[in-house]
């Protein structure tokens, strides 16, 4: 993949922190699509993470350590490719970018390309919480036997995180609105049982047909401060079958 060539050279660019890269191999099956993705991302802290007691997978958040990443997943057919960044400025700020852009060349003569790419600005109106607002564009582009269409739509939405963390326990709940052209919602609640240990439930919910929404149950498990697999098993709420299954490995250094 493209993203297994920026990371080695990230790898020889410089970047010796220690414990502030991280690598996530996995692999996925998403509602009904035949084949498999896989992925990888490479996710780097500008700041070493410390280990202090806070879980494992909330140390770059609760520490406010600036990072980014890039990535992307892939079958025949199905492409993905993915950048971000995070900054936190002062005590109270924290600004996003987030590019994401998905092809579909699954078709004969026909293709589709989305990008969709959101600035996050939000404040730390207490300890525990964070308020803000998401900037979203979107374009998506159809070519079928020659024809083009483009279109791009925009919009803006409210988002929220609450993290409350005692000795290692306690819940992360996040909203935000992940697409312009259909409201498309992203809700995550997770409850760390140990500093290496969260059960989560993730849903992607659509506002104008609710019953396309798909809700993922998840568990991530820390064998060390270096090393985690991730596992989840979801469903559409109009199929009580399986629709998505996730498994990825992470490995920090």
């Amino acid at each position: 993949m493209k993203a297994l060539s920026l990371i080695g050279l990230l790898f020889y660019s410089g970047f010796s922190i220690a414990n502030s890269h991280e690598v996530s191999v996995g692999f996925g099956e998403f509602l009904e699509i035949e084949d498999g993705f896989l992925g990888v991302q490479y996710r780097h802290y500008l700041t070493e993470l410390k280990n202090d007691g806070t879980p494992y997978g909330l140390q770059g958040y609760l520490q406010k350590s600036n990072n980014f990443s890039v990535g992307g997943f892939k079958n025949d057919d199905w492409h993905l490719y993915q950048a971000d960044a995070e900054f936190f400025i002062g005590r109270d700020w924290r600004v996003a970018v987030d590019v994401t852009q998905f092809r579909d060349d699954s078709a004969l003569f026909t293709a589709t390309r989305d990008t969709i790419a959101l600035v996050q600005v939000g404040r730390f109106v207490s300890e525990n919480m964070q308020l803000g607002v998401t900037f979203i564009g979107e374009r998506s582009e159809f070519d079928n036997y020659g024809v083009d269409e483009r279109d791009t739509e925009t919009a803006i939405a409210p988002f929220f995180r609450y993290t409350e963390i005692d000795n290692g326990v306690g819940w992360d709940v996040k909203m935000q609105k992940v697409a312009a052209d259909i409201d498309f919602w992203q809700i995550h609640a997770g409850y760390y049982l140990a500093k290496d240990w969260q059960v989560s439930v993730s849903a992607r919910l659509r506002e104008d047909d609710f019953d396309q929404s798909v809700v993922e149950l998840q568990t991530d498990y820390w064998f060390s401060s270096q090393s985690a697999l991730k596992f989840g098993i979801g469903s559409a709420f109009d199929d009580g079958g399986i629709n998505t299954i996730t498994l990825i490995y992470t490995r920090r250094f």
